[in-house]
C-alpha cells in the first residue's frame, strides 16, 4: 500500500492501494565514502549548499530558448505540421548525423538490413497505424525521404542488430540520461537529465499537440523523430521520462521504443500507461519513469523483449536510474558512463528536497563520467523537474543547480 497523507502544500491526499511492488530501500548513499581516495574525492566534491526553490521570476520566454510548434488535426496532419515547421532543423540534423549516414543507410541497403527494416516496419505499422501516419506526415512535411525518417526512429533497434564491424563501434558508444525519483509525504518529484550526443544540441524542440479526440500533450522531441524520445506530459495528468538500456542477444522484429513512447503520450492513467509499455511485443526495451499527477504516484518500469518487464512503485525511499537494467536479470551492455553515474549516486546522501534533487542532477564530481554532462561526446541538453504537488513541469538549461528556468508548465 502506498500511504500518502498531507503534502507540504497543505493539500490532502488519499491512501492508494498499489498493485505494484513498492521500493523498500534507496540506492543513494549505499556505498561507503571511506574506501578509495577516488571515492572520498567524489563525495567531498558534492554540493551541500541549499538552493532556492524554482522561481517563476527566472522564467525566460519559451520562443527565445526552446523552439516550439502548436499542431492539431489528424495524425498525418500533426506529423506534417511538425515536419513543415522544423524542416530546416530536421535536414540539418540528418545531414550531420554520422550514425545515419555512415552506419544505418549503408546497412539498410544490404539484403540483411532490408530484411530487418522490413520486419520492424511491418510490426510497427500493424501495432501503431496512427503513429505510422504521423511518421509519413513528418517525412512529407520536412521534405526528407521516408526511409531516412524511419531509420532515425528505429536506430536503437537496428544498432543492437548490426553485424561486425559496426556492432563493435556501437558496443563502445556511451549512453545517457539520469533520473532521481522520490514520493513521500513531503515530496513527490522526478528529476531528469536529458543527455545526448553533442551533435544533437540545437536540434530539439517542443511540440504542443491537440489530438483528434480533443486530448493534448506536450513533448520535448529530437528533430525528425516521433514525439517523444525524451520526456513529455498530457492533459490527462500523466507524464514520463525515459532512460535507454542496452540488452544483448536482441532478435529481429518487434515494436520500436519511439513508437511505444509516442503511445505513452496518450495514457489516461497510471495503470493504462503501464499496460501501454508492457503489453506490446517490444523489440529492445527501455526504462520508463511514469507519473500520475492525479493520483500522486510514480512508477519506474523496465521492459525487454519476449514480454519481460519489471514495475516498481516509488515510495518514500529515493531512487536513481541511469542506463542499465537494475531489476531485470538479463544480459546487457553496461558502458562505463552509466555504471559510474550509479556509483556516484551510491555515495551521495539521499535527497530530501527539490534542491537536493537538482544538486544530484548537477553533480560533476566524477570528471570523466559525470551525472551532469558537458562534453565533448555527451552533453546534458536540459533538465526537467516534475513536481507532482505543485503540478508543474520545469525545464532548466545549464547546470540545474543554477535553476536557469527555460519553461514552467502546469499540468
Amino acid at each position: 500500500m502506498v500511504s500518502t497523507n498531507a503534502a507540504s502544500n497543505g493539500t490532502e491526499k488519499s491512501t492508494v492501494q498499489s498493485k505494484y511492488p513498492v521500493l523498500e530501500t534507496t540506492n543513494f548513499g549505499t556505498a561507503s565514502s571511506k574506501g578509495s581516495p577516488e571515492a572520498r574525492r567524489r563525495e567531498s566534491s558534492g554540493s551541500e549548499r541549499d538552493l532556492p526553490s524554482v522561481d517563476d521570476s527566472k522564467k525566460i520566454a519559451t520562443a527565445e530558448v526552446i523552439p516550439a510548434v502548436h499542431v492539431s488535426g489528424s495524425h498525418y496532419e500533426i506529423g506534417h505540421g511538425i515536419g513543415e515547421r522544423f524542416a530546416g532543423m530536421i535536414k540539418s540534423r540528418f545531414e550531420k548525423d554520422e550514425k545515419l549516414n555512415e552506419i544505418l543507410l549503408p546497412y539498410a541497403a544490404t539484403d540483411a538490413g532490408r530484411t530487418v527494416v522490413d520486419e520492424l516496419s511491418t510490426e510497427n505499422k500493424k501495432c501503431y497505424p496512427r503513429y505510422w501516419e504521423e511518421l509519413q506526415g513528418l517525412a512529407d512535411g520536412s521534405g526528407i525521404a521516408f526511409q531516412q525518417v524511419l531509420l532515425m526512429n528505429i536506430w536503437k533497434e537496428l544498432f543492437l542488430l548490426l553485424p561486425p564491424p559496426d556492432a563493435q563501434a556501437v558496443a563502445e558508444e556511451p549512453d545517457h540520461c539520469s533520473d532521481v525519483l522520490i514520493c513521500n509525504e513531503n515530496l513527490a518529484v522526478v528529476g531528469h537529465n536529458e543527455d545526448a550526443a553533442a551533435s544533437v544540441r540545437g536540434h530539439t524542440y517542443l511540440v504542443y499537440a491537440t489530438l483528434p479526440d480533443g486530448a493534448s500533450y506536450t513533448a520535448f522531441t529530437y528533430s525528425g523523430e516521433l514525439c517523444c524520445p525524451a520526456f513529455g506530459f498530457n492533459s490527462h495528468g500523466m507524464a514520463f521520462s525515459l532512460n535507454a538500456v542496452n540488452p544483448t542477444g536482441v532478435k529481429p522484429g518487434g515494436v520500436a521504443r519511439n513508437f511505444v513512447s509516442r503511445d505513452l503520450l496518450e495514457a489516461r492513467s497510471l495503470e493504462d500507461a503501464v499496460q501501454r509499455v508492457t503489453r506490446v511485443p517490444i523489440a529492445v526495451g527501455h526504462n520508463y519513469n511514469i507519473m500520475d499527477f492525479n493520483q500522486r504516484r510514480i512508477v519506474t518500469v523496465e521492459t525487454a523483449s519476449d514480454g519481460r518487464s519489471s514495475v516498481l512503485e516509488i515510495g518514500p525511499h529515493p531512487y536513481f536510474h541511469s542506463n542499465h537494467y537494475l531489476r531485470l536479470p538479463l544480459p546487457q551492455r553496461t558502458p562505463p558512463t552509466t555504471v559510474r553515474r550509479l556509483e556516484r549516486a551510491a555515495v551521495l546522501r539521499p535527497p530530501a528536497s527539490i534542491s537536493d534533487v537538482l544538486s544530484i542532477l548537477g553533480d560533476a564530481a566524477d570528471a570523466e563520467f559525470p551525472i551532469y554532462m558537458t562534453g565533448p561526446l555527451l552533453v546534458t541538453l536540459c533538465s526537467a523537474l516534475f513536481d507532482l504537488d505543485s503540478r508543474t513541469v520545469t525545464i532548466l538549461g545549464g547546470n540545474p543547480t543554477l535553476q536557469h528556468v527555460l519553461l514552467k508548465e502546469r499540468i
